[in-house]
């Protein structure tokens, strides 16, 4: 799961998206910004996670050079859609080259308590007018984890090992700790398997496995939204 932002805005199991040509600029001039924003890959990749770590607002702001603001918004993102149509605008000035304007682009995804779980930047980006060679480039950007212990040293789980059978389940817990390995309450974790014929996680929040009738042994793994 990937986001996009054209301006548009993609997130993790749900999306922000926006037309083409999202942002018009001034009277005179458009420009043409495409950001192709990506999720800790694991945390795009389990089905759920956005439930482990849910977000209902992004923030979206645009820093020119002088470090004045260019936009600041905040969207909202309820918690039922996978995806939002998305256009911004701003003035362009007159005399803004060819290639480009310099902007700084940093997003934040914000929970229902108002903590910023996710985030995006600042990075360095162009604004280039309509039809101008690689106006239409999507703008690679990362979004990393940023909420309760993303500077997480380690995550153990329990149990480390049994011996199990088919057709049961079993509960894992785990914890995150910082690098004095000192307890960070209430950081999520998504749990999954590395052995999925023989085990099946159905909640990435849930350290909950039911056993598959396959001999051997399974890897289970609880680790932070960003893996």
């Amino acid at each position: 799961m990937t986001a996009v932002f054209a301006l548009s805005l993609l997130s993790c199991g749900r999306e922000v998206t926006g037309p083409g040509n999202g942002l018009n600029y001034g009277r005179a001039r458009t420009a043409s910004l495409s950001l192709d924003p990506h999720m800790p890959s694991l945390f795009s990749q389990l089905v759920g996670a956005s439930d482990v770590v849910p977000f209902e607002r992004v923030r979206i702001v645009l820093l020119r050079d002088d470090a004045t603001v260019a936009l600041d918004t905040l969207v909202d993102f309820p918690a039922s859609a996978d995806s939002l149509a998305l256009t911004l605008t701003l003035p362009l000035p007159l005399n803004t080259p060819d290639d480009g304007l310099p902007l700084a682009l940093s997003m934040a995804y914000i929970n229902a308590q108002g903590d910023t779980v996710f985030r995006a930047g600042p990075s360095n980006i162009l604004a280039l007018p309509v039809g101008s060679t690689g106006s239409s480039q999507p703008i690679s950007l990362p979004v990393r984890y940023d909420g309760v212990g993303a500077g997480a040293a380690s995550v153990v789980i329990s149990p480390d090992s049994l011996v199990v059978t088919a057709g049961t389940s079993s509960l894992f817990t785990a914890e995150a700790f910082d690098d004095q390995r000192t307890p960070i309450p209430n950081t999520p974790l998504l749990f999954f398997t590395l052995d999925s014929t023989r085990a099946l996680v159905a909640e990435p929040g849930v350290g909950a496995v039911t056993w598959l009738p396959v001999r051997g042994t399974a890897r289970i793994v609880a680790a932070l939204p960003d893996g």
